[in-house]
């Protein structure tokens, strides 16, 4: 992911500033070498000072217009060794 695709999200007028924040959140907070971030949820909430209903709107309204395919994995927690699934974040490269 290079800082052309996070410049094109930042210059969209058609997104709404907490979903511009959301997207540079994932973009800081992504594996770059896979462009995934998996940031828990609650810190997302916390972290951006958003409400719930407004996250899941930025998420859904990021991933419609093709800035991010959201998606889960499964992780084996080290301490219990019992599985746990997780929620992440692609960050889709330009169409262009």
């Amino acid at each position: 992911m290079t800082i052309k695709r996070l410049n094109e999200v930042m210059r969209n007028p058609k997104l709404y500033a907490q979903t511009k924040a959301i997207y540079s959140y994932l973009y800081v907070r992504a594996d770059h070498k896979r462009d995934i971030a998996y940031p828990p949820k609650k810190q997302m909430l916390e972290e951006i000072r958003l409400t719930e209903p407004l996250l899941q709107q930025g998420l859904a309204v990021l991933e419609k217009s093709g800035y991010i395919k959201i998606g889960t994995a499964e992780g084996i927690d080290q301490k219990t060794n019992k599985p746990y699934t997780y929620t992440t974040y692609t960050l889709l490269k330009s169409e262009g």
